[in-house]
């Protein structure tokens, strides 16, 4: 039995997920002839109904589908009825509760059906036996979600009563991927499967910490102090830089073992092409004179549009990371213009230590909230990603963050660049195992020492190296790992109050600078 994901057609949301979470998946087209042997779950398209008879054998026959509620209502004639939702709301005893809520602004579909049961009554997620198979169906479109570009200013939780906020994507991208993945992994688990994925990190790392530094406004003595602690830490940071000053530059170009890419020229993003262009443009020319050659953009004010898209594939760029894009997710490759972009996406926690201070958090208050963030990152087994900007100052809150994650155990410490080399290598990495006899088969081609395979079975999961073409599991040791939510009173994170509306006619304002 392979354990590989179909994708029925052409569906960028999903590739980016699975791509995301290392589930190998194998496209779908319509002339393709597959047997239940060939997916262990299938993932349901706008083309189903065409191909209504071979789906119904493969269900019938014990094959397992993922499916969204509109197409899963034409499939079966049953009645639907929409809804718009600004949120939704895990079950807290539900297998979705680590979801916590998503964003999702947007149309739901909720089916009449008799015959299925509810798997999370508050996310509108079922499951239907259907044969010797079953169903799960999502009452949104994820590929729509997924490549939504739009932005909004959120809260970001933290036990008090003003809480920071910052402009980021409007949808909650990585809690759809989640929302996704947990379904996937009850089908697996439902067809009898482990579920395969390749780990998010290299050397079998539990995380990795990456420290981003942005340099707009920023004096060279504020980040000299700054480039001193991260010297005393051993922390390599990336640092983006402000390219107006050329005397600055030369300053930034002989700091040792830190990586120097692109903030921009002038600190704006621009609606045209042409416009962010010529300002990446004359960005790069200004650190090349220096000797620096960057391979890394981060924009102003976390900002991205389609234009600036463009405008980084034109100037091939290795990746990027902007917030407005998306946050407190895993890397990708975004869905532009009909394809995807070669400039990966790295997104990191958007609340930076200035945002703190402008909700006026005390330099303690400032410290337990990256605590909070890091820790949960951590314990998550997410990439730990946070930034500053120099000229705000508080140094000493970094230096105790340095030394505290320096003690974490199977923690990396990598630059963006080394994270977007590595990623883009994961995602290269093509890995179809087969399952036989509670043995994962891999093909010897695909074995590599740098990395590590995730396994999950209904009993746990377990970490292992890619070393062996045959993996028993009755040989493994396998850890229940548990996901540690925090009580949060969501519809106030939800209400925009007249600071939220302060903060947005500030944005606006130091745009127009």
């Amino acid at each position: 039995m392979k354990l590989a994901v179909g994708i029925c057609g052409f569906q960028p949301g999903y590739e980016i997920i699975l791509k995301q979470e290392g589930i190998p998946f194998r496209t779908i087209s319509e002339d393709y002839d597959f047997e239940k042997e060939d997916f262990a779950v299938i993932i349901l398209g706008r083309n189903a109904v065409s191909r209504k008879e071979k789906i119904m054998d493969f269900l019938h026959s014990g094959g397992f589908v993922l499916s969204e509620a509109e197409i899963f209502a034409e499939l079966f004639h049953l009645r639907i009825k929409t809804k718009k939702v600004d949120y939704l709301i895990a079950e807290e005893k539900s297998d979705f509760s680590e979801v916590d809520f998503a964003d999702i602004f947007g149309k739901i579909s909720i089916i009449k059906d008799a015959k299925s049961e509810f798997l999370d009554k508050n996310l509108q997620i079922r499951f239907r036996k259907i044969g010797n198979g079953g169903a799960i169906i999502l009452p949104f479109d994820v590929n729509l979600l997924i490549t939504d570009f739009r932005s909004m200013r959120k809260k970001f939780y933290y036990p008090r009563k003003e809480q920071p906020s910052e402009i980021v994507a409007k949808i909650s991208k990585a809690k759809i991927r989640k929302i996704v993945m947990i379904a996937l992994r009850s089908l697996f688990f439902r067809n009898n499967l482990p579920l395969v994925r390749l780990s998010y990190f290299p050397e079998n790392w539990k995380s990795i910490f990456i420290f981003r530094l942005d340099t707009d406004f920023c004096s060279f003595a504020d980040a000299e102090k700054m480039y001193e602690i991260c010297r005393q830490n051993d922390i390599r940071a990336t640092w983006f830089l402000d390219t107006e000053s050329d005397e600055k530059i030369k300053q930034y170009a002989a700091f040792k073992n830190q990586e120097l890419a692109l903030h921009c020229y002038k600190h704006k993003v621009y609606d045209t092409e042409r416009e962010n262009f010529a300002n990446l443009e004359i960005g790069v020319r200004k650190l090349e004179k220096a000797g620096v050659k960057p391979v890394g953009f981060a924009a102003p004010f976390g900002d991205w549009n389609l234009a600036l898209a463009h405008a980084l594939e034109k100037m091939k760029f290795f990746y990027s990371s902007e917030f407005t894009l998306d946050y407190d997710n895993l890397p990708f490759f975004p869905f532009v213009a009909g394809k995807f972009s070669s400039v990966l996406q790295i997104p990191i926690h958007p609340v930076s230590l200035g945002r703190l201070r402008r909700s006026h958090f005390s330099e303690d208050e400032m410290l337990q909230y990256f605590r909070q963030v890091i820790r949960q990152k951590y314990e998550k087994r997410e990439p730990i990603i946070i930034y500053h900007h120099p000229h705000h100052l508080h140094f000493n809150i970094f230096d105790a963050i340095f030394k505290e994650v320096s003690e974490f155990e199977n923690l990396g410490f990598l630059t963006m660049t080394e994270f977007a080399q590595w990623w883009k290598f994961r995602s290269n990495l093509q890995i179809f195992p087969e399952f036989s006899h509670n043995k994962i088969l891999l093909k010897k081609e695909n074995l590599n020492k740098n990395v590590s395979l995730e396994v999950q079975i209904p009993q746990g999961v377990a970490y292992l190296n890619m070393e062996k073409s045959e993996i028993d599991l009755d040989e493994i040791d396998f850890q229940k790992e548990k996901s540690r939510g925090m009580k949060v009173d969501y519809k106030y994170l939800h209400k925009k109050g007249w600071r939220e509306f302060l903060y947005d006619w500030e944005t606006r304002r130091n745009k127009k600078k």
